[in-house]
């Protein structure tokens, strides 16, 4: 395999890509992200590392959340340490899948655009594996491309693109703006799409990481390359 310039790629090796857990097949595929590492930075921070719950908060489809749900201690709240991390480091691109992408990330979204008075930096782009943050509502922050990977075989109903593409068209009150071939007017920003037959997202078992590990490696990583030249 070819090592990819990074220098062509816009990451540099003092930023870091994100993987936030659960729900990016951290455990399940680490073949997958150690091939990944090789030629990124990656930091990747797991919700079973922590004293957090893997439970959805009440209301978690909302924009409004409850974050007492489980005392305090679950998938909403833990966004707050990746927040931290955010102010911490230089994170180029997220990569997130599942509840991460379900619940986490538009989290840390809200709480991004709360602090944004204090002149924090562009929110990173976003790869989301299976899509998973058009079930919630979440306003998607200005100039932070969002990446959608759908799976064609995958358990969320988001495994049609024609489910994406319907719903981000008519949800315009929330920042969702879909970039149409032929469109005169420049969109806010881009979706990308990808719908692979191949791939479960949430692999059954090892073996079929084993499998499709290698399809799901140059996707992301051509999608890693994509984030950070789209970040505009």
């Amino acid at each position: 395999m070819d090592k990819i310039n990074l220098y062509n790629s816009g990451i540099r090796r003092t930023e870091k890509i994100l993987v936030i857990g659960p729900g990016a097949s951290t455990r399940m595929a680490r073949r997958l992200y150690k091939e990944i590492e090789k030629n990124y930075s990656l930091l990747q921070v797991h919700i079973n590392d922590t004293n957090y719950s893997w439970s959805y908060p009440d209301m978690w489809q909302t924009d409004n959340p409850n974050l007492e749900t489980t005392n305090g201690h679950n998938l909403g709240t833990f966004a707050y340490i990746l927040f931290d991390i955010l102010l911490k480091f230089k994170i180029k691109v997220i990569l997130c899948g599942s509840r991460g992408g379900q619940v986490i990330l538009p989290q840390l979204i809200r709480i991004y655009e709360k602090y944004r008075q204090y002149e924090l930096p562009d929110f990173p782009p976003s790869i989301i594996m299976n899509s998973g943050i058009i079930h919630t509502i979440c306003k998607w922050p200005i100039n932070s491309p969002m990446i959608l990977l759908s799976f064609g075989n995958d358990y969320f109903n988001t495994k049609n693109p024609n489910n994406i593409i319907k719903y981000t068209k008519y949800q315009n009150n929330y920042g969702y703006i879909i970039h149409i071939p032929n469109e005169t007017h420049a969109p806010q920003r881009e979706l990308h799409l990808i719908i692979n037959d191949l791939i479960k997202y949430i692999p059954s078992s090892r073996n079929n990481c084993s499998t499709n590990y290698n399809i799901l490696k140059n996707i992301i990583q051509n999608k890693i390359n994509n984030a950070a030249i789209y970040a505009f």
